[in-house]
């Protein structure tokens, strides 16, 4: 039994300490990827050597150190390590002929450009709130309510709520109707009240949150009545709540002839666009045609993310200080990769400092990306990605590599037995925090 808990105990260290925060896209979950990374294992270790490895907390820390970094790096490269040559980087952005009338947004992820289809749409009608305008009274006068406890109640979709207030001698109209309107507010049941003034006379407005007409139902929200005795009736029909000044209704629009309608205006198309309808079409308006398009000024962010992603892991190689931990080797490494690239990578705006971090200019990556062949000019910036992704894919896999650690013995050339778990010592163990 104390066997059992102190198992749990080291279970629940490692899962606090060393599980990750949050999945990207570079996690596995696919029955052939976790067997490709069974058989890259397999073959790391089939010759690999017999290490001491000593019982160090801090070693321990930095090889799971060093893992966390480059997977997360290996999450943000997994997104540009596309070989399709229609999604450079992966992203588009959505465009109207018309930006007044209806705005648009690209939500259907990693497509190819012709698998995205356009349409034209014709707004007819747009989804409206519903508003109600008491009576305007005189607003210093006394109010035209006898002192006493009152009630009325609001009914709002299918929930129906009822409030009680009381009016005090010499209470003005505005009083109250400051009254009801906080009541309404404070009450978070879907309505928004204030009190309009205009040259001495003021009126309390309700307006609802929601658009449209609820699926059965005429109005959004509305008001009644029912006294008990004890609490007085007459708010409705002295203040004018049930005066429907904007009735709601739904917007209503055509997606190549064809007619539709929605409670709101802003809704999706096709789980591919998220659409905002603005304006009606006038007269003589054509209609309006939404589609896709590769966004350069995407491309732009991603390349500002890949630089920022590198820099921050050479960062955070800097941050183990573990005379074990071979930094030097990392750093070297990785710098390495952009050095290969650098010629390609400096003619749009790209530069290695001398201590290998990378320096972006903005306004040339702009200038390349206005004025070059993204597909073709671009391409290093994929290749330097992908590159990347395979080291970072090398240090997840066998982190202790660098991680200083005496070799005991050799194994015998040619007949190497597979030891899948050479590499799991103090972090490979954490593969399956990740598949």
């Amino acid at each position: 039994m104390a066997n059992s808990i102190q198992n749990e105990q080291v279970y629940n260290h490692f899962l606090t300490a060393y599980a990750p925060k949050e999945f990207t896209r570079a996690d596995t979950h696919k029955k052939d990827e976790l067997r490709n990374i069974y058989n890259s294992i397999v073959k790391l270790s089939k010759e690999s050597p017999l290490y001491l490895l000593t019982n160090d907390s801090a070693m321990e820390a930095d090889a799971v150190g060093i893992k966390e970094s480059a997977r997360g790096f290996q999450g943000m490269l997994a997104d540009m390590e596309d070989d399709s040559e229609n999604a450079l980087f992966a992203k588009k952005s959505a465009y109207t002929t018309d930006s007044t009338m209806v705005s648009a947004s690209y939500i259907g992820g990693d497509r190819a450009l012709e698998d995205v289809p356009s349409f034209q749409i014709e707004v007819e009608k747009l989804a409206t709130q519903q508003k109600n305008t008491g009576r305007y009274l005189p607003q210093d006068e006394p109010a035209g309510l006898a002192p006493g406890a009152y009630s009325f109640n609001v009914r709002v979709g299918d929930l129906n709520y009822e409030f009680q207030y009381s009016v005090r001698s010499g209470d003005s109209n505005y009083d109250i109707q400051e009254r009801l309107g906080r009541l309404i507010n404070k009450s978070n049941i879907g309505l928004s009240a204030e009190v309009s003034r205009n040259e001495g006379w003021s009126a309390l407005s309700i307006t609802s949150n929601d658009y449209g007409i609820p699926l059965g139902r005429e109005e959004r929200f509305t008001f009644s009545e029912q006294g008990d005795g004890e609490l007085r009736t007459g708010t409705i029909g002295y203040f004018g709540l049930d005066r429907n000044e904007i009735p709601a209704a739904n917007a209503e629009f055509s997606l190549d002839g064809k007619t539709r309608t929605s409670t709101s205006n802003h809704f999706t198309v096709a789980s591919m666009y998220e659409l905002q309808l603005l304006k009606t079409r006038g007269e003589d308006d054509p209609p309006v045609t939404v589609g896709v398009k590769d966004d350069n000024a995407s491309l732009i962010d991603r390349t500002r993310e890949l630089v920022g992603g590198y820099n921050a892991f050479l960062d955070s190689v800097k941050g183990f200080r573990n005379d074990h931990f071979k930094a030097n080797r990392v750093t070297n490494e990785v710098t390495g990769i952009a050095k290969q690239y650098y010629p390609a990578l400096n003619s749009l705006g790209i530069n290695i400092t001398e201590d290998g971090h990378i320096d972006l200019d903005v306004e040339a990556l702009t200038r390349s990306a206005s004025s070059s062949d993204v597909r073709n000019d671009f391409r290093p910036i994929k290749e330097f990605a992908g590159a990347l992704q395979e080291k970072m894919d090398q240090i997840v896999l066998d982190p202790m590599h660098y991680i200083e650690r005496p070799v005991v013995a050799y194994k015998n050339p040619g007949h190497g037995f597979p030891n899948p778990y050479i590499t799991s010592e103090y972090s490979g163990m954490m593969f399956n925090g990740y598949c």
